[in-house]
């Protein structure tokens, strides 16, 4: 318990990914678990999204050349009946 009485919760997912803007204004995180967020370099949340899309994971993201968009790269898993998952790269 922490010094107020009050239980402490640390969630610690994995970064799979971080890319500044061109300009260096905005940071792009891409997380392990497919939470992807857009933040200023004050701290400042601009967006975030959970990518919930069944049997792919967000692996990383990049900035358009004008800074106004990005895009995720993903990894579709693939079930092969021989043996374990195979992963094919999709851009959206």
């Amino acid at each position: 318990m922490g010094e107020s009485g009050n239980d402490v919760i640390v969630f610690c997912v994995q970064v799979t990914d971080f890319e500044w803007s061109h300009d260096g204004q905005m940071a792009l995180i891409c997380y392990k678990d497919s939470f992807v967020l857009v933040g200023s370099v004050a701290g400042q949340r601009f967006w975030s999204s959970m990518l919930n899309l069944e049997g792919c994971l967000v692996t990383c993201g990049i900035w358009t050349p004008d800074d106004q968009k990005v895009m995720a790269i993903l990894v579709l898993l693939v079930q092969s009946a021989a043996g374990p998952p195979t992963s094919v790269a999709v851009m959206r």
